[in-house]
């Protein structure tokens, strides 16, 4: 599961039915990735992202800022690919980001 705002997001393997490399549904709080290795590490990595955005812009839009469906994956494709190359290329500062949010204790109520 991935957590988004107040979504919990299932992560399904989407390989045995259908031939995409991912989908998103907001209706059924779903990242559908293709698990096969049909495709290379960083296209998967790649494809990841891409479904991760998409979550978010369906949990914090309602991809309503969007004019049309071309628009919004433009989008999308764009700060995946980026974000993917950014990671890719500085894992240093990603990797040191995420060892100190581990350290940082859990608030408690």
């Amino acid at each position: 599961a991935f957590r988004i705002g107040y979504r919990t997001f299932a992560i399904r393997d989407i390989a045995p039915y259908r031939d995409e490399l991912g989908s998103c549904s907001r209706l059924s709080a779903t990242i559908g990735i293709d698990f096969s290795d049909r495709h290379d590490p960083e296209e998967f990595a790649n494809t990841v992202l891409h479904e991760i955005l998409h979550a978010m812009f369906k949990v914090n839009t309602d991809e309503g800022a969007f004019v049309n469906a071309e628009m919004r994956e433009n989008v999308v494709s764009r700060l995946s690919n980026t974000l993917h190359e950014a990671i890719r290329e500085n894992p240093d500062i990603f990797q040191w980001r995420f060892e100190e949010m581990r350290r940082v204790p859990e608030a408690t109520s």
